[in-house]
Order: C-alpha cells, then structure tokens, then sequence
C-alpha cells in the first residue's frame, strides 16, 4: 500500500458496507482496522472516538487525514 511506503502506520476504514464485503475490501487493500455497517452519522461518532483514543495515548501528531464518501 502506498500509504505505508509514505509512512502512515495504520490504516482505518470506516463503511457502511456489510462486513464480510468490507473485511474483503480491507484484505484488499491492506487496511489494518476495518469498522463496518456504519451509518453516516456512525462513522463521525467513531472518527471522534478514534481521536479520543489516540490523544489519550499522545499520538495526535501522526493522523494524516480522513477521506471518503458521506452519502
């Protein structure tokens, strides 16, 4: 994955997709953490705990950026 050649550490994808074809896309693309069957409103309040988890443990300087589709 290009992302881990730039030096992104970890690799999250939030879906709505159902799991097995989110898990399959994540194998795919070499996601390291796959959270599937959210819906838009899901996917901020799990943006919003991953950056509560990460600031807890004082790892805010490594997130990159957050992409994807909102509809």
């Amino acid at each position: 994955m290009k992302m881990k050649m730039e030096g992104v550490k970890e690799v999250v994808m939030l879906t709505g997709d159902s799991k097995p074809v989110a898990e399959e896309v994540g194998r795919a693309l070499g996601v390291d953490r796959v959270y599937s069957e959210l819906l838009p409103a899901g996917k901020v309040e799990k943006v919003e705990e991953l950056l509560k988890s990460l600031e807890k443990n004082g790892k805010t300087g490594g997130i990159s950026g957050v992409c994807g589709r909102w509809d």
